[in-house]
């Protein structure tokens, strides 16, 4: 018998449901489900689930840590999945997870589609009797849109800042990487772009995120303990004034390398 055929516990996604919010969505919004129905963590009249991202990682091996935070920002954005901090210590920063089921059964019904916007209802949704695929047409508006009104972040070498960044952007960032302080993040790298300006980066939003997501690896735990399987350090003692930079070389820097 072959190992490539299942003899262990599958990943189980109804093929409805894919359509409906996507399929790295309906593999991850399936997966809380099944942990939700097994939790004993309860408030506010919810079950909520707490996994960190390694944790959820190793549920879904075939994806990335960044695939996974992805996934999980795209369900919150759609309003299906609810994250929030439940301790009454504001220095936990531990982020537990529930379904909103009344959404999921309004998109069900077709009173709603999931929308990166929240809860946008869908006129065309409540249409009878048309064979366009509203999926697509929906996901290609929206695409539309966004490159349309939404100019893509530079950084200025004269200012030294990253410009045209969207608030949306930078709170998005924030939900995905709750351990490190987002903005003073990307003051750093700012910092960094100013003092290597041969490394220019022709795509802003992808080296910030990858700069965010080092970080959010970096960063300790609540308790002050790194996260699993990464050592901590400390960032090295830089200085910046003007157009003169001082500190470690960044080929002395094994993370600013692959920057």
């Amino acid at each position: 018998m072959s190992k490539l055929l299942i003899n262990e516990s599958p990943l189980q996604v109804l093929p409805s449901l894919a359509v409906a919010v996507g399929l790295n969505e309906a593999i991850v919004l399936q997966q809380v489900h099944y942990w939700l129905a097994r939790s004993t963590t309860d408030k506010g009249g919810h079950r909520w689930v707490y996994n960190t991202i390694p944790q959820w990682q190793e549920q879904f091996p075939f994806w990335s840590a960044d695939t996974v935070r992805r996934t999980l920002a795209s369900l919150k954005d759609a309003g299906l999945l609810v994250a929030e901090t439940l301790s009454d210590n504001r220095f936990d920063k531990t982020m537990f997870y529930r379904i909103d089921y009344d959404r999921l059964r309004a998109i069900e019904d077709g009173i709603l589609q999931p929308s990166e916007h929240g809860n946008v209802p869908s006129s065309e949704a409540a249409t009878a009797g048309d064979d366009i695929d509203r999926t697509e047409t929906t996901t290609e508006k929206s695409k539309k849109t966004r490159s349309a009104s939404t100019p893509k972040a530079t950084f200025n070498y004269e200012t030294g800042k990253v410009e045209q960044l969207a608030d949306s952007v930078v709170e998005k960032w924030q939900a995905a990487y709750p351990a490190i302080d987002v903005r003073a993040e990307i003051a750093r790298a700012e910092a960094w772009l100013l003092a290597n300006p041969k490394n220019r980066k022709s795509d802003l939003p992808r080296f910030l995120n990858n700069w965010l997501n080092r970080a959010q690896d970096r960063a300790p735990r609540a308790g002050g303990s790194p996260q699993p399987g990464r050592s901590f350090r400390p960032r090295p003692q830089t200085s910046f004034s003007g157009n003169s930079y001082s500190g470690t070389p960044d080929d002395e820097i094994p993370w600013l390398r692959s920057a």
